[in-house]
């Protein structure tokens, strides 16, 4: 499954209406950036180990955090792995791990970018 090009990487504005503010944006996103080695840590082990049902409680927090920044690849990706971990599909949870991970790698530059020029 590869990363939807469709949607955005990030969409600031769209963020912003969520959080209503520049300073919360980083705030929020700053959180994310530290919490997300741990959670990508977590998914990663759930993955080896087949659990799938906290593959899906993990794909259901990533969900949440890149929701609320407007992460849209990386939400969409965490979405669908979260549906196929709780269906209990362990080779498109395998597929979507991977789709999660390379929109993780691209989000993360971008989130950065855009917590630095919030505060520029």
């Amino acid at each position: 499954m590869p990363v939807d090009n469709d949607l955005a990487v990030l969409s600031f504005e769209t963020a912003l209406q969520f959080v209503g503010d520049a300073d919360f944006f980083v705030e929020i996103s700053e959180m994310l950036l530290e919490e997300l080695p741990e959670q990508m840590g977590l998914l990663n082990t759930h993955w080896e180990n087949r659990d799938l049902t906290n593959l899906y409680k993990t794909a259901h927090r990533l969900k949440g955090n890149f929701g609320v920044v407007a992460a849209e690849q990386a939400h969409a990706a965490a979405k669908t792995l979260e549906r196929v971990a709780k269906e209990g599909d362990e080779a498109a949870s395998e597929a979507a791990v991977a789709e999660l991970t390379e929109a993780v790698d691209t989000v993360v530059p971008v989130l950065i970018s855009h917590i630095e020029a919030a505060r520029a």
